[in-house]
């Protein structure tokens, strides 16, 4: 149990930071306007992204793999942020904030993808 508590306790690693910087500038260069969060935890193996300009409760899980070199993370990166674009049926272009002020929410004021 002591280990369980230390592990939850314990902050992002370097790697993972710098990882999740490498993800969150890849989508950025392609998706430009947006706002993306990416947070990576190595030791799960899984890499979460969202675009926190449609809604925070929405993204992509990434599975990690050792064996991906920098260009295979853009690649991964590139195809989550469209599916998540595509979801909201927002442009892949340059973030449209009209078009997002328009698109319908729920309750909470969430944006709501299309599912």
């Amino acid at each position: 149990m002591q280990g369980l508590l230390t592990d939850l306790t314990e902050g992002p690693t370097a790697y993972e930071l710098g990882l999740s910087k490498q993800m969150a500038d890849t989508l950025t260069k392609h998706f430009p306007g947006y706002l993306w969060g990416v947070q990576v935890r190595a030791r799960q193996g899984i890499a979460d992204i969202r675009n926190l300009s449609l809604a925070g409760n929405w993204g992509y899980r990434l599975k990690l793999n050792d064996h991906y070199t920098a260009s295979d993370w853009d690649r991964q990166c590139m195809l989550a942020g469209g599916e998540i674009l595509e979801r909201f049926k927002a442009s892949r272009r340059r973030a449209d904030e009209e078009a997002i002020a328009h698109m319908p929410t729920d309750f909470a004021g969430r944006h709501r993808p299309d599912l």
